[in-house]
């Protein structure tokens, strides 16, 4: 028994990049199903080309994810570095249109004092992938901030699944979950290594306190005349 499970353990290990890949493009397609991918069929409402080149980007990054990790899982480490570099341009698009799709969302539907989520969403993705490509060939902490880069972007999607619980809910719902599925990944690597990567611990504390930071200033007054001189 004790060697099947560890069969079974070590084959997770190796394919957990793979299954975060999975998982992430699952809880995307989740949560913007009725508003983008299956929008015909639920009625959504018209899109703005900014917000179409927003959701091509996102999903061409999360389809870009799981083909590195698959390419990594085989081996095939020069494909792998070559994608990477249309992974480094996707990227900085998604840097760089973050802000522009998040003001465009508030002049839209309102609510700017919550466009602090999104900008503070696009701090952590930049400063994880950032950290992920100038360590490239230390692959140990490469792989691991590509992970925390990409999960920790699926608060939005989250927010949106269309779950009771989670419509009911607020923001803390939705970091809950977003931590939950990023708990998983760092708690299944530091059983197997018997012990906390650095790139998990220090990458999981920055998205923690970007969290907690968006919760506490989010309601300020201070906050709230940022975010309208934005929007306005």
């Amino acid at each position: 028994m004790n060697n099947k499970a560890g069969s079974v353990g070590d084959y997770l290990y190796r394919q957990i990049y793979i299954l975060s890949a999975v998982a992430a493009i699952i809880v995307m397609v989740a949560g913007f199903a009725r508003s983008y991918y299956l929008k015909g069929i639920y009625n959504g409402a018209e899109l703005t080309p900014l917000f179409h080149f927003h959701g091509v980007i996102m999903t061409l990054w999360f389809s870009l994810f799981l083909l590195q990790s698959l390419l990594v899982s085989g081996n095939n480490i020069t494909l792998h570095r070559r994608v990477g570099i249309i992974g480094t341009v996707v990227a900085t698009i998604i840097i760089i249109i973050g802000p522009i799709v998040a003001i465009a969302a508030a002049k839209l539907h309102g609510h700017p004092e919550f466009i602090i989520v999104p900008l503070f969403e696009i701090v952590a993705f930049a400063t994880l992938v950032s950290a992920a490509l100038l360590m490239r060939y230390q692959k140990d902490f490469h792989k691991r901030f590509m992970v925390l880069a990409t999960l920790g972007i699926l608060n939005a999607a989250i927010a949106r699944i269309p779950l009771e619980f989670i419509q009911q809910g607020d923001l803390v719902v939705a970091f809950g979950l977003d931590d939950a599925l990023i708990l998983i990944v760092v708690v299944f690597d530091t059983i197997k290594n018997r012990r906390l990567h650095p790139a998990y611990g220090w990458g999981t504390l920055l998205l923690v306190v970007l969290q907690v930071s968006r919760l506490l200033i989010m309601s300020t007054q201070q906050w709230a005349s940022i975010a309208n001189w934005l929007v306005h």
